[in-house]
């Protein structure tokens, strides 16, 4: 049996912060410190790429719909949606004119090109998301939109490069945690007066280190950062 849950941006801020007792315990980041710990982390994860350290960001994306346009492209440039281009969409709602939300199930690549008549009409009921190339990637929903004020929220991951808000979840396998929240303490202290504790941030990467390479020889152990 796993366990997943959720860190966010804030999450790892504020607790690099309670080491640091510049935030007490249960305590909430201000703008100033929330934007110092981007900082940060954008920081550190930028230190770590070179080596492989990686991962993905979770986040959630508003797409308008258009009636009668049952086809969306995504991506930075060039897209009908600009946003980063998701390697993997996790789940659909669908919101109507008058807020209610529905679950849209998700096709294989199979399950969609089986559909006969891929131009029928109404509220979708299922989407199959096609990453496509290393710019854009394609949405395609069933049945095609027909009327106004309909839109998706739809959760995807992206390439862990950068974060840009506290609310932003990152996902770079449990055993990282600890050893992120450590960076970004020591990457925060000098702002504070406080003494960043290096030799504890390297040895927390070095246990980090060997989980994922343990893990890495041993993949039926199920590493948590392993993505369909």
């Amino acid at each position: 049996m796993s366990t997943t849950f959720s860190v966010t941006v804030e999450d790892l801020v504020t607790e690099a912060l309670e080491d640091l007792t510049i935030v007490g315990e249960y305590g909430s980041l201000n703008g100033s410190q929330l934007t110092r710990g981007i900082r940060a982390v954008n920081l550190q994860l930028q230190e770590w790429a070179p080596h492989g350290i990686d991962g993905f960001v979770q986040k959630t994306q508003t797409i308008s719909l258009t009636s009668g346009t049952g086809t969306y492209t995504l991506g930075e440039s060039g897209a009908d949606v600009t946003m980063a281009r998701p390697l993997v969409v996790r789940g659909i709602i669908l919101r109507d004119a008058d807020g209610d939300d529905f679950n849209l199930v998700q096709l294989s690549k199979d399950g969609y090109q089986s559909l006969t008549d891929k131009d029928t009409s109404g509220p979708p009921s299922h989407f199959w998301y096609d990453k496509g190339s290393l710019t854009l990637g394609t949405l395609y929903t069933y049945p095609v939109i027909n009327a106004d004020g309909y839109s998706l929220l739809m959760d995807y991951r992206r390439p862990l490069t950068d974060v840009d808000e506290g609310s932003d979840v990152i996902d770079i396998g449990q055993a990282w945690y600890t050893a992120l929240i450590a960076g970004i303490r020591d990457r925060m202290a000098k702002k504070y007066g406080k003494k960043p504790d290096v030799q504890d941030t390297q040895m927390k990467v070095a246990m980090a280190l060997g989980v994922t390479r343990e893990l890495n020889r041993n993949p039926l152990v199920g590493y948590p950062g392993e993505y369909d």
